[in-house]
């Protein structure tokens, strides 16, 4: 029997997939640090997040009743978040969630625009990245102007990062841009921040929500000076499987891609929240992370800075360590939908 294709492949792999699977996402990554003034960012934009609990109870109620519940769809939910850390410490975090109808992309090209927040690639590869977030306080917007100029090695094609026999659907990872020279500027209340440093670009789409399947998700990056170093450690809620493990390193004219990895990691830290990250982890014999720093923690997930050492170089590692599970607590999850910004339409 035929079946309804849940995504689409675009002309270009960094193009917009058009998911339309019920509880699908689609988003964009970037990544930058800036070792002088010892500032670190994140900024996504996409469609179905994935970690957002109002999205997943609305996917919950249409697998129980799929045929009086209306299924939510990715277009359903357009979003932004950015976050700036510096010297160890959240200078400002921002999560937004747009009106049906915000988003637009390109799938011949990089171009995505959710409300007024955008990341295009121009014709000569360089990346240009848009923030414009809600107003804090009295003192101003969070927002950012930045331009990731690409280099290096162009990394392999989309990959499952995980595995179908363990997801049930699909999940792909892009790691499309690992090393990038960064440059602009950065709004935060009361001041605004030059920024000139490294950062990495990826991209990722699924076909179900992260949490169906995934108890605890660490993903990572080290930005080496000309070295850079993307990873995956996926526990799934079925015990009986190992952990999945992705890694990419991007190094001179070679990018290796690789997947069977041991991993050592000890978790006896905790958050405030209670939840545990690693102190130390180790990926095989070729990376070592070490001296963690806690640079923002929620009920949810934990990000965390270490130090890094690949062979002969040494850097710093930035770690994202999801729970997904936590966001179907009816209350905690309420309270994190609550801590959204929704621009009008009009913003």
């Amino acid at each position: 029997m035929p079946t309804v294709p849940m995504y689409s492949r675009p002309a270009c792999a960094d193009g917009w997939h058009q998911v339309t699977a019920p509880g699908g996402y689609e988003w964009w990554r970037f990544e930058a640090e800036d070792p002088a003034t010892d500032t670190q960012l994140v900024a996504v934009l996409g469609q179905g997040c994935p970690l957002h609990a109002g999205y997943l109870r609305r996917y919950a109620a249409y697998r129980r009743r799929p045929t009086r519940v209306a299924p939510p769809l990715p277009a359903d939910f357009p979003w932004v978040s950015f976050a700036v850390y510096v010297k160890g410490a959240m200078a400002a975090r921002f999560t937004a969630e747009y009106p049906a109808g915000a988003f637009s992309a390109a799938t011949d090209r990089l171009a995505v625009a959710v409300g007024p927040n955008a990341a295009t690639a121009g014709a000569d590869g360089a990346i240009r990245l848009d923030l414009h977030g809600p107003r804090i306080g009295l003192d101003g917007a969070v927002g950012a102007n930045l331009t990731f100029h690409p280099v290096g090695p162009a990394p392999p094609e989309e990959r499952r990062f995980l595995p179908r026999d363990v997801s049930r659907a699909d999940h792909f990872w892009l790691p499309a841009a690992m090393r990038c020279a960064v440059e602009g500027s950065i709004e935060l209340p009361g001041r605004t921040l030059v920024f000139a440093g490294r950062g990495c670009h990826d991209h990722q789409l699924g076909t179900v929500p992260v949490g169906e399947v995934v108890g605890r998700w660490l993903r990572g990056r080290v930005l080496f000076e000309g070295r850079a170093v993307a990873f995956h450690v996926i526990k799934p809620l079925d015990h009986g499987r190992p952990d999945a493990v992705q890694w990419i390193d991007a190094a001179g004219g070679a990018c290796v891609d690789g997947a069977a990895t041991d991993v050592a990691a000890d978790w006896s830290p905790r958050t405030a929240w209670r939840l545990r990250y690693p102190a130390s982890l180790r990926l095989g014999d070729w990376l070592a992370l070490d001296r963690p720093r806690v640079l923002d923690a929620s009920p949810v997930f934990v990000r965390v800075q270490y130090d890094a050492t690949a062979g002969p170089d040494r850097g710093a590692a930035v770690c994202e360590i999801v729970y997904p599970q936590r966001l179907r607590w009816p209350v905690l999850g309420r309270m994190i939908d609550r801590s959204i910004d929704r621009p009008p339409q009009s913003a």
